[in-house]
């Protein structure tokens, strides 16, 4: 009977533990289920992370293309305007000559007669109609420096509003060979399309000026009343446009016109003619200006040679160089040291013999607590 309740016992022990085992696995595997979605959840949560990333790098590696390419695109308009700005410059430097020539034609009078004596003179008869032809060129390249301006600023934002397009005259037909022109045609036809221009002009030169100064952290140190901006230091010069237009009716050359008596040499007095167009000023100006920029590029080069060079010497040197090192600093081979500062206003002591009553005196004055050893004492 025992030994049946035993066995029972034990079959019933086995169930239970059959059981437990049983609701282990099952709490296991819901676990493992649970762990499984948090680490498909993580997962989705690094893939997300990794998509966002890419997106990001992405879009970063388009704004950094599209940067490269609007600085390229940006330096590649530099180049052409400042090769323009040096053609432009070079074609003006060229002019200078024909431009002092023109200064030897005839005016007023004087042009009338050589008119009238050309007409009477078979072998002058082509003057007056050379001097036709030449005013013809004169207007057709006015027309033809419009034009370029036009096709200069055509993709210039602003430049031509409704207003600006309304009071821009029509273009002027080529005037044909030997018709006459009329000179106050022509600087009205300049003194109108300055006008148009007036005002694009300002602004670009106002909001330029203000990138140059935003640029510069120099103009943060000046005065504000003698900062002045580059469109107020132009309308400041102009305020003397008498003064201006003076000093280029100056024969600085000594030009003679064409039956007029030589005149004197360099030295003398300088006379104001109206007739006169001089402008030496700005030609020193631009010359100086492109005798600078030939020499900056041809000196560039050998200068950039010459900095890549030094510098290829210097890392060369620095691979050479042995460092100082201790060799006999290790296994006690070497006796380590301080150097202690020198003592400065330092004396050492030296004994003294007392006097045969010292002893007796200082009794007196400490009682038997005077020790008998002797005394040291600075001399």
């Amino acid at each position: 009977m025992d030994e049946d309740d035993e066995a029972g016992g034990d079959e019933e022990e086995s169930y239970e533990d059959f059981m437990a085992k049983q609701e282990e696995k099952v709490k296991a595997r819901a676990q493992g289920r649970i762990a499984k979605k948090e680490q498909r959840v993580a997962d989705d949560e690094v893939l997300e992370e990794l998509s966002r990333s890419a997106k990001d790098h992405q879009k970063q590696v388009t704004k950094m293309k599209a940067d490269v390419e609007a600085q390229r695109t940006k330096g590649l308009h530099t180049k052409n305007q400042v090769t323009l700005h040096s053609d432009l410059v070079n074609v003006r430097i060229r002019l200078q000559n024909p431009l002092t020539a023109c200064n030897q034609m005839p005016s007023g009078p004087d042009r009338a007669l050589f008119i009238t004596h050309s007409q009477s003179n078979p072998e002058s008869s082509a003057m007056e109609a050379l001097m036709a032809e030449s005013c013809g060129l004169t207007a057709d390249l006015l027309t033809d420096l419009f034009d370029l301006h036009d096709a200069a600023v055509e993709g210039s934002p602003g430049y031509f509003t409704s207003n600006r397009r309304a009071a821009r005259q029509k273009k002027r037909k080529r005037e044909d060979a030997g018709a006459v022109v009329d000179s106050k045609e022509q600087w009205a036809d300049v003194t109108a399309y300055w006008d148009i221009t007036k005002p694009f002009i300002n602004e670009a030169i106002e909001a330029w000026s203000h990138k140059a100064k935003a640029m510069d952290g120099s103009t943060a140190k000046k005065f504000k009343a003698l900062d002045m901006s580059c469109l107020d230091q132009i309308q400041h010069t102009l305020r003397d446009l008498d003064g201006l237009t003076a000093r280029t009716q100056v024969n600085r050359l000594r030009v003679s016109q064409f039956g007029q008596p030589k005149l004197a040499p360099k030295g003398a007095e300088a006379v104001i003619d109206e007739n006169m167009y001089d402008d030496n000023d700005l030609y020193g100006v631009l010359l100086n200006q492109i005798i600078s920029d030939s020499l900056n590029a041809e000196t560039s080069a050998p200068t950039l040679a010459m900095h890549v060079k030094e510098q290829d010497e210097l890392q060369h040197r620095q691979k050479q160089i042995i460092k100082n090192v201790e060799k006999r600093g290790t296994k006690g081979r070497k006796v380590r040291f301080d150097t202690h500062d020198k003592l400065i206003n330092f004396k050492a002591p030296k004994p003294i013999t007392l006097p045969d009553y010292a002893e007796s005196l200082f009794r007196s004055l400490f009682g038997n607590a005077v020790s008998t050893q002797p005394v040291t004492a600075v001399a």
